[in-house]
């Protein structure tokens, strides 16, 4: 589900992803809170597990972390 916001995204470990959802969010027309909160709720909807989100401008800047995440860092 998470190629479907990024097909290239990068697995960093078993529970964090980096992804670029640009693309996504442009083809969407959504803002990028809405996007990481959309994918936070398909993950939890398919697999009951809770995840975290950071935006930032880049993989190694998650300089706006959203409130009660758990696993996934979303770029």
């Amino acid at each position: 589900m998470i190629a479907n916001y990024d097909p290239n995204y990068m697995a960093a470990s078993l529970d964090e992803a980096y992804l670029n959802m640009t693309k996504y969010i442009q083809e969407h027309d959504i803002t990028p809170e809405e996007a990481v909160s959309q994918l936070r709720a398909e993950i939890f909807d398919k697999t009951k597990i809770t995840t975290s989100a950071g935006l930032g401008a880049s993989t190694y800047l998650p300089t706006y972390p959203l409130p009660s995440f758990h696993c996934f860092q979303i770029f």
